[in-house]
């Protein structure tokens, strides 16, 4: 399948800054590209067209017109996990096979189709399923996100290795540096991380300021779209 599950290994690592970076380069090269925010949540609904501004962003950089209950079948006002959230709102639980069913049709209408997460891998979507099930289900390798912040080669080996045990195929991983720390510890980060895991760190983005997040594709020249096409 021509899909690719954009993974974090945290919250706030910035899965949908590179998510509409990555959309651009390939829209950019002529590839059309579908998107799906299968799991949304947020303190208010952003606007009548996108309940979440995450979807808008997406969308908007595919450039592409589906419906938003199609680009993100469940949003909750509630800012947490999915399945809390349906507690706390005594909501149904989210089908699954339902979100399977979207993407399948998107993969009929599109060259490519990149699907983002929420959360990390174990992230809870209902009373028994996570999102690495939903990447299960969907049966389509990851792009793994990272930052630098302290934690974070925890986080990644955590993620890395469940990810293995479950059989779930690891494209890559980018890691996004979101704050300011030492040199020495930064410029070491992918270097440790690769020799840990064995992981191909597909680049490294530099810490952006706000405005220049907007355009991060300029800071990821080293994605090879067709190579994501052709794997």
């Amino acid at each position: 399948m021509k899909a690719i599950f954009v993974l974090g290994t945290d919250t706030e690592v910035g899965k949908t800054s590179i998510s509409s970076g990555l959309i651009k380069l390939m829209v950019g090269d002529g590839i059309k590209v579908g998107v799906m925010k299968p799991f949304a949540s947020g303190k208010q609904i952003h606007s009548k067209k996108y309940r979440s501004q995450d979807t808008k962003i997406l969308a908007n950089s595919a450039d592409i017109q589906d419906n938003d209950e199609i680009l993100n079948p469940y949003f909750y006002e509630i800012p947490s996990a999915p399945f809390l959230a349906v507690l706390a709102s005594k909501g149904k639980e989210p089908d699954l096979k339902y979100v399977k069913k979207i993407f399948l049709e998107m993969i009929k209408k599109y060259d490519f189709v990149l699907v983002e997460g929420i959360g990390g891998l174990m992230v809870p979507l209902n009373s028994y399923q996570y999102v690495s099930d939903l990447i299960k289900i969907l049966k389509i390798p990851v792009i793994l996100i990272t930052n630098n912040k302290i934690g974070t080669i925890n986080h990644t080996l955590l993620t890395i290795n469940i990810c293995r045990n479950l059989n779930i195929p690891i494209y890559g991983l980018i890691i996004n540096r979101t704050k300011k720390i030492d040199k020495r510890i930064d410029k070491n980060l992918g270097k440790v991380i690769k020799s840990l895991t064995n992981i191909k760190i597909i680049g490294e983005i530099p810490l952006l300021k706000k405005n220049q997040i907007k355009n991060i594709e300029k800071y990821m020249n080293f994605i090879d779209v067709h190579d994501l096409l052709d794997r």
